[in-house]
This record gives C-alpha cells, structure tokens and sequence, in this order.
C-alpha cells in the first residue's frame, strides 16, 4: 500500500456551498464574457416600487451595446469576486 506524499495531506476538500459558489461564479463568468464579446443592445423591464415600496411600477431601460459590455465586465468582475471567496482558505 502507497502513502500519499505530504503535499496531499494539507489538500482543502471543497464543501458543497463552495462547489455551489463556484458553478455560480462560472456562470456569472462565462455570461458576462459572452456579453463582452458579443454584445446585443436590447430593452429590459425592471419592476420598481415608489420609496415606501407602497405602488408597484414597471419601467423599461434601454441598454447599448456598450452598456452590455459594462453589464458584462461587471458579471466577470462578481463571478471572479465569488469564485475567490469560495476557493479561499482561512489561516489557522
């Protein structure tokens, strides 16, 4: 029977919050490099309410193509944010 080599036994095993932030990062990741690299102006509805949050409204928001890049750059920046709170070991 093998022993493993010390360099194993300080190994982090992922628990599956960790692994479930890490498929969010990456899909926040990839979504937001698909919208950086192929753009798509469009409009989207947002569902608002007043400041006592007392009358239900909806607007619409039209996004440019570069504003779909920024939306893009700032998904990659949070799936980047997310995966390396995930994948950080606190020090004992």
């Amino acid at each position: 029977m093998t022993t493993m080599p010390s360099r194993h036994k300080n190994m982090k095993r992922f628990t599956p919050t960790e692994i479930g932030g890490l498929v969010l990062a990456a899909i926040l990741f990839c979504g937001g490099l698909d919208s950086v690299i192929w753009p798509q102006s469009g409009a989207t509805a947002h569902f608002t309410n007043d400041v006592l949050g007392l009358f239900p409204r909806t607007s619409a928001e039209f996004v440019s193509t570069n504003g779909a890049r920024v939306y893009g750059i700032l998904a990659i920046v949070l799936g980047a944010g997310i995966a390396a709170m995930a994948v950080y070991r606190e020090k004992k």
